[in-house]
């Protein structure tokens, strides 16, 4: 039987995992001349779990703008991870450089693209999807 215990084992576990992964990967970018900084990446992950855990224990009023901003970032997530290396390597392969600014501009450029598909397919697909339901969600 699962406890919350348990789970609260697993996750720390994973935790600790995720972090020596981090830590312990070489820090040349494969085929490219930038480098990691590990222990930087490391806080950047904590940063981010934390973030994570307190969005995920804090109730949100279904009215109030953070509900609003939630669900838009929900519905630009599937695209953003469909999408978002076609234009890291068309900026990488037009421009010939493999730089971190180079990089992140193409990453500006991946988040834009998959933001215009959202904001394109999404009435479409929830359309489909009520036509099918036979009715309006929520």
């Amino acid at each position: 039987m699962w406890t919350g215990a348990t789970a609260f084992a697993f996750m720390l576990a994973g935790l600790i995992v995720s972090l020596a992964q981090i830590v312990g990967l070489d820090t040349t970018i494969a085929g490219t001349t930038m480098h990691r900084i590990p222990l930087l990446e490391a806080a950047l992950f904590l940063g981010l779990f934390s973030a994570f855990v307190v969005c995920a224990i804090k109730p949100i009023d279904g009215g109030s703008a953070a509900a609003g901003l939630d669900r838009k970032l929900g519905e630009l997530t599937y695209p953003l991870y469909i999408n978002h290396m076609l234009p890291v390597y068309l900026v990488m392969a037009l421009t010939g450089t493999r730089t971190m600014s180079t990089f992140v501009i193409a990453m500006m450029a991946g988040i834009l693209v998959s933001y215009i598909i959202a904001r394109e397919s999404e009435p479409k697909i929830a359309q489909l999807r009520d036509l099918v339901r036979g009715r309006r969600l929520g």
